[in-house]
């Protein structure tokens, strides 16, 4: 039986988590502040056996694209060439690697791009990125192309690899924990059920929707907070015997980045949950405390839509029972 003590916790947990959400959001609204964008500095391409004004085009059109961006600061070319050649750096990117970390940091850039612009047989463009903070080539990347035409359809290319790469780089400090970036998330997912301890003697298996509307980033980065609802049907032993449940509840995450696109997040969920039972003809309903503890796993499959894998254990308080069933569902999601 659910005793009064237990269910002011269950209220009480969901006051508070309402609370941290509002308050986070007149925190936002009073102290909005812009994210701090990358510095770059961008060097000329050093050439080998090749025009060097094509060199100059695809450097110049990779800042071009960058800078359209508005995601990243671009340091002023002259500037950073003449503080780049007053310590010592002669144009080799590999073997003056500690005089690039040196300039870079006189010019207070996080990363350094340079590369290598040269012809045989084909022309082949290196581009990398040196940490400033890390004192090494933390990325690289190579195109190859034959016709001339084709330079501005590469410098796109290697544009959109570099600011893949800058924008996915791990949050460092705790600034940055503590930035609030805030993104709204949206996810819609299938689950099968399968009921558990007493409750399997009752039913034996479901299938249900679960649809979870939230904000991304709440106090510190990777902590989710959200409202999900779900339709979910229980079946019995004959087709005269199910339970319809329908929940809302208030959903707590924190994300773990796995590998380069996946993530995975265990989660606490708190809320109520309408529950229908109809057997023989005839029907009881209520409304009772659900909570729902578990994890997700999301693979992003670029920098918005993403895949959702989940398992959860969830306990549903009856007055004298408790009814406890385990879901695995899938789905997509949108993060903006």
């Amino acid at each position: 039986m659910l005793d009064q003590k237990f269910q002011k916790k269950i209220y009480a947990l969901i006051i508070l988590s309402l609370g941290i959400f509002f308050l986070n959001s007149s925190l936002r609204a009073a102290n909005e502040e812009e994210p701090k964008k990358i510095n770059l500095a961008i060097l000329p391409l050093q050439t080998q056996k090749s025009d060097p004004s094509y060199a100059k085009i695809i450097r110049n059109r990779i800042e071009y694209l960058l800078c359209k961006s508005e995601r990243f600061n671009v340091l002023e070319k002259n500037m950073t060439e003449l503080v780049f050649r007053k310590n010592g750096w002669g144009g080799k990117d590999i073997t003056d690697l500690v005089y690039v970390v040196k300039a870079g940091k006189d010019v207070l850039a996080d990363y350094v791009i340079l590369g290598t612009f040269e012809y045989l047989e084909e022309f082949l463009v290196t581009v990398r990125i040196v940490g400033v903070r890390e004192s090494k080539i933390v990325h690289a990347v190579s195109v190859k192309f034959k016709e001339e035409e084709q330079i501005y359809e590469k410098a796109e290319e290697l544009s959109l690899n570099l600011s893949n790469f800058l924008e996915d780089i791990p949050d460092r400090g705790l600034d940055n924990i503590l930035k609030l970036e805030s993104k709204t998330y949206f996810n819609t997912k299938l689950h099968y059920l399968k009921p558990i301890k007493s409750f399997k003697t009752i039913f034996k298996s479901g299938q249900g929707i679960n649809v979870t509307l939230g904000k991304k980033n709440i106090f510190f980065n990777n902590f989710s907070w959200g409202l999900s609802s779900g339709f979910y049907r229980l079946l019995g032993e004959n087709e005269n015997k199910y339970s319809l449940i329908v929940p809302l509840m208030i959903e707590n995450k924190y994300s773990f980045k796995i590998f380069k696109r996946i993530f995975i997040s265990p989660e606490v969920s708190l809320g109520y949950s309408y529950n229908c039972l109809v057997k023989d003809n005839s029907t009881r309903q209520s409304l009772e405390p659900m909570l729902r503890v578990g994890f997700s796993s999301f693979l992003f499959l670029n920098s918005n839509i993403y895949a959702d894998l989940d398992f959860y254990h969830s306990n549903i308080f009856e007055k004298d029972a408790t009814l406890e069933f385990l879901s695995l569902g899938g789905g997509v999601g949108l993060l903006y």
